[in-house]
């Protein structure tokens, strides 16, 4: 099954396999809110930050399983497997377009 998403989303899932945070510039909007691991990071300075030090901490892969689009909502659900706690989870991930980036 081929699962279609907006370039910004597809961009952001494969930047997990780039060391390179600036890559994150064309898939956030500039005013971009991320929430993970119970913190808010606003703009993309704040989101560049978090992905160096998630990617410090984590080694993982997503896989995506299905998506759903309501406007500029998109629903990804996606199997997660890596070195975190219990190795593998499905996790459904949120993201609101703007612009054809993502905002959040």
């Amino acid at each position: 099954m081929t699962i279609t998403m907006p370039a910004a989303v597809t961009d952001y899932l494969a930047s997990h396999n780039d060391p390179d945070p600036s890559r994150l510039d064309a898939c956030f909007h500039p005013d971009a809110v991320v929430h993970d691991e119970g913190g808010t990071f606003r703009g993309i300075d704040a989101i560049r930050a978090w992905k160096v030090a998630a990617a410090a901490k984590y080694r993982f892969r997503l896989q995506p399983l299905g998506v759903t689009r309501n406007g500029d909502t998109l629903k990804l659900l996606a199997r997660v497997t890596g070195n975190f706690p219990g190795g593998v989870a499905d996790l459904m991930h949120v993201f609101v377009l703007r612009d054809a980036r993502i905002a959040a």
